[in-house]
């Protein structure tokens, strides 16, 4: 569980690979992965409720060959929002990123959020 700061993790064994990483500010994250040539590699954020788990937002990005690709959420700001929100309670957030190339599929994730 992280409560702030950036993440970053390589995905797969040799040859190309996907990294994935987060940008943060202050209880704002962006997910983001980047492709080597070659690498089929996706990154996904999710938002929930910390009192209920009831998700508030889902987003999902792939990317084949080579770049970033960051994820582009449904809502207007750009990011996700982690932290203190209205009715006492809390919002979480997840990145997750996947490399579909290296059998078995490699993965990581990040949870930012106290208590999540």
């Amino acid at each position: 569980m992280a409560n702030g700061g950036n993440w970053a993790v390589q995905l797969g064994s040799g040859g190309p690979a996907c990294y994935g990483y987060t940008n943060w500010t202050s209880n704002h994250v962006t997910g983001k992965i980047y492709s080597q040539a070659g690498d089929n590699c996706f990154v996904t954020i999710t938002q929930w409720w910390r009192s209920s788990g009831v998700q508030t937002g889902r987003d999902t990005e792939y990317t084949w060959g080579s770049g970033t690709t960051a994820v582009a959420p449904h809502n207007s700001y750009g990011y996700y929002y982690y932290g203190p929100a209205g009715n006492n309670d809390y919002l979480c957030v997840q990145v997750y990123v996947q490399d579909n190339d290296s059998p078995p599929p490699w993965y990581a994730y990040v949870t930012y959020g106290s208590g999540c």
